[in-house]
């Protein structure tokens, strides 16, 4: 049977101060791989968009008896 569990809430300490040392590298030197997939997406949209259908079912013979 199902019966409701009080969980205690955690206690999350205070974050330390920032150490004013720290600067971000500047965005030019990160290396950035191409988003492959959004760009196969996009071609799946259009594709969509301009009548293609993709997994049209195909209607096989009907046999016919004699």
């Amino acid at each position: 049977p199902y019966q409701h569990v009080e969980q205690d809430v955690p206690k999350i300490p205070q974050r330390p101060d920032l150490e004013a040392e720290y600067v971000r590298p500047p965005r030019n030197e990160f290396a950035y791989v191409p988003d492959v997939a959004a760009n196969l997406e996009r071609e799946k949209v259009k594709g969509k968009k301009s009548g293609k259908k993709s997994g049209a079912k195909k209607h096989g013979k009907k046999d016919k008896k004699k």
